[in-house]
């Protein structure tokens, strides 16, 4: 082994360490190990930055935008709902047209719009039939995984090998080449799912009030006003309440008459009641120095927030979302959209203290109270999406009929290898933009940039490979267990662990990472082998997509773990069958679709 391939295997064992630890953000450890390879010498500085201009990267990011669009006009919801009224009042039906509505919804368009769309309409059905959505949200995700593997762009894992693939001199692959493969998954998948989410999912008990899932009896509470209170006549800000007592005032009622609004400047009375917020202790405290009579029979629910005017929901982070890595008094929450963040779920844990402090990270629920009308404006927010679901109609803005009709005629010309994914996708942004259906800043802001910056820097990873022995070396190990067997059993021996390792590895690193890996290996092992590399390659394709076990491998995983109050054991108990049944079905049919 030569020094540079040593290095790299160091570098990408660190930043392997790093992805599973969650020491940084994915993206700071892409960064990072694209320049340590540029230090080391592993690439050259333009091989580096290659991946900015890389049309898989290009493709991906123009895919967002046309997502966005077809989203805006409301169509797929629209459609959705249609689907869920043909089942009427029965039950597992309607979910199984969900499950089925997402996954076609998915082959088309990025994964995360599709669950953003579908997520709420899932609460909305599990809070309808009296169902813990626990039953349904990871069925949801995983059907929206199944229904990726379809096409060329369902997904950014099959754009990435799809680049590499075309790098090392070898036919594209089709837009619906991986359809046949995809529906056989997509139908085993979706059977399973939808057993899993009537027998076998966790039936956690349904919360109907959030404020007791959340377990905020201890923190929520109301306090009134005494005569000789110092609050009398004067305002929560002059009194320096909530730094002092560390407390968050909510509401105060007055004769019966509540106001949530400009709450730090308001001229308060004898008598008047304050909904607050803020543990125990403080709130002692609060009742000793400023003689406010603590109600403590009195136990605050869902009830006695929600009204005519305000009301408490849940807000989920979204993936690549511009609050990831601060803490909601950094980007001024309260103030920017008037709403109080009261706690955050961030996996199996409930954080309740200092909330404001806290950073945040991908897929955190936020248990948020304010005002109806604010709500409009943090809907409006491609940062979070909030977990209700209004009346919903078609947005007929000029040229609404555009979206629907680019995507199917981008899938249909590169099919037909008119132009190329790349081109077709930059037109179709091309005549949004002109048309106006989209403006520039709504572009920008439906590109998920954390995602395109993580698939850029790690693309140096894989030139890495190509530039050492690295693939090389990996390869021969696979190699050497296809040798160890009959000789006309090799290939599919080999292809068959391929499958597997790349399932696992999938789990604790993100999809687009393990292709770029996995991909120059795949080809390095076929041509070692002197096999045909296209089953290799979709063997890598559709594992990278095969992220069931773990939360952490795949985006929609992370977008329903709070909202489903989901363990980590639960995605084993789910996951692993569901992995081991995909792998049994790719081993034996790929070398069938693909032969060797």
């Amino acid at each position: 082994m030569d020094f540079q391939t040593l290095i790299l295997f160091i570098i990408l064992g660190l930043s392997i360490i790093a992805f599973i630890r969650e020491l940084f953000p994915m993206e700071v450890v892409s960064f990072s190990a694209m320049v340590l390879l540029v230090l080391f010498g592993v690439v050259t500085p333009n091989e580096a930055v290659s991946g900015f201009s890389n049309p898989a990267v290009v493709t991906v990011g123009a895919l967002f935008v046309l997502s966005t669009a077809l989203v805006k006009t409301n169509i797929l919801n629209i459609l959705v709902l249609k689907l869920e009224d043909i089942g009427g009042n029965r039950q597992w039906l309607v979910i199984g047209i969900l499950l089925v509505a997402i996954a076609v919804v998915s082959s088309f368009i990025n994964n995360v719009a599709a669950m953003a769309i579908t997520l709420p309409l899932a609460m909305q059905l599990a809070q309808r039939f009296k169902l813990s959505p626990s039953r349904i949200l990871l069925p949801l995700s995983y059907a929206s995984m199944f229904g990726g593997t379809m096409t060329l762009i369902g997904t950014s894992t099959n754009l990435l090998v799809n680049n590499v693939v075309t790098k090392a001199g070898y036919p594209a692959l089709g837009m619906f080449e991986f359809t046949k493969m995809g529906l056989v998954f997509t139908a085993f998948g979706l059977v399973y799912v939808f057993i899993l989410a009537q027998r076998y999912m966790p039936n956690r008990a349904i919360i109907s009030s959030l404020t007791r899932k959340y377990r905020m009896s201890s923190y929520l509470t109301e306090v009134q006003i005494s005569e000789d209170s110092p609050l009398v006549g004067s305002t929560c800000l002059s009194q320096n309440v909530s730094q002092q007592f560390n407390i968050i005032i909510l509401e105060i009622v007055r004769n019966g008459e509540k106001m949530s609004t400009d709450l730090r400047n308001r001229i308060l009375q004898v008598g008047d009641l304050l909904i607050v917020q803020g543990k125990l202790d403080d709130i002692i405290k609060m009742k000793s120095e400023l003689k406010v009579n603590l109600l403590t029979d009195i136990k605050l629910n869902d009830e006695d927030l929600n009204d005519a005017e305000n009301m408490v929901q849940e807000v989920v982070v979204s993936p690549g979302s511009n609050f990831i890595g601060s803490s909601l008094k950094y980007i001024n929450f309260r103030a920017r959209y008037g709403l109080f963040v009261l706690a955050i779920q961030r996996a199996s844990t409930t954080l309740r203290d200092k909330v404001s402090h806290i950073r945040l990270r991908e897929g955190d629920t936020l248990l948020v109270f304010g005002h109806r009308s604010k709500f409009n404006q943090l809907r409006q927010s491609r940062d979070v999406f909030v977990l209700d679901v209004l009346p919903v109609q078609l947005h007929k803005i000029k040229f609404w009929w555009l979206p629907v009709v680019i995507l199917p005629a981008i899938m249909i010309f590169s099919a037909l290898e008119i132009i190329d994914i790349m081109s077709a996708s930059l037109v179709g942004v091309s005549l949004l933009l002109l048309f106006r259906v989209l403006t520039p800043q709504e572009m920008y802001q439906s590109i998920n940039w954390s995602v395109i910056f993580l698939i850029a820097t790690f693309i140096s990873v894989g030139r890495g490979m190509e530039n050492t022995q690295a693939a090389t070396m990996i390869a021969a190990l696979f190699q050497h267990i296809g040798n160890s067997v009959w000789i006309e059993w090799a290939p599919n021996i080999v292809l068959s662990t391929l499958l597997l390792v790349t399932a696992l590895i999938t789990g604790y690193l993100s999809n687009n990472s393990v292709a770029i890996i996995m991909t120059p290996i795949a080809i390095a092992t076929a041509l070692g082998m002197g096999v045909d590399p296209r089953p290799f390659i979709f063997a890598v394709a559709f594992a990278a997509s095969a992220s069931f076990f773990t939360p952490m491998g795949y985006k929609t995983n992370l977008m329903v773990f709070g909202p489903g109050n989901y363990q980590m054991a639960d995605f084993m108990r789910a996951g692993l069958p569901l992995n081991l049944l995909f792998w049994i079905i790719g081993s034996l049919l790929i070398p069938v679709f693909w032969p060797f």
